[in-house]
């Protein structure tokens, strides 16, 4: 019987305050990379000429970018939260991969030199992204969802 108590009290997976620890300490490396591939895009757009030159200096950027924020996603994903958060984790897991979907049609529209609809998506990006930093704060999240990437709020206006 004791050997069924073990079992049945054994390792449930980590405690929300190691979870939290482990993904704001990857967030928070992760926000420092974003800071500066978005301060990097925003001195682009600074620089830029033309609509044209901008999105013919920028796509090399965007392309980039998207690649590092997808491996990202799964490295988030691969970090393991308690049980008994999971379904609340699930949702703020969605509501980032809604954002990587909209910023796959960002990209999109960089490459197709679509001002209009570039702008029009970054901006459902950054309501989404609001969704999702709304969930990670209310979950105890310091790093993440905190906006310490927030370079990325000049590029847009």
């Amino acid at each position: 019987m004791s050997a069924v108590l073990v079992a049945a009290c054994g390792d449930s997976g980590p405690t929300r305050e190691e979870y939290i620890a482990k993904a704001d300490a990857f967030c928070k490396e992760h926000n420092a990379e974003a800071k500066e591939r978005n301060q990097k895009l925003q001195e682009i757009a600074t620089a830029a000429k033309s609509e044209s030159e901008f999105f013919l200096k920028a796509k090399p950027e965007f392309e980039d970018g998207l690649e590092w924020t997808r491996d990202g996603q799964k490295e988030f994903k691969d970090i393991e939260p308690p049980e008994a958060d999971k379904e609340t984790i699930d949702k703020f897991v969605a509501a980032t991969d809604d954002e990587l979907a909209v910023l796959e049609k960002v990209v999109e529209a960089a490459k197709a030199r679509d001002i209009e609809r570039f702008a029009d998506l970054a901006n459902e990006q950054q309501n989404i992204d609001g969704r999702a930093d709304e969930i990670a704060k209310d979950f105890g999240f310091k790093e993440c969802g905190s906006g310490a990437n927030e370079a990325e709020a000049e590029l847009r206006r």
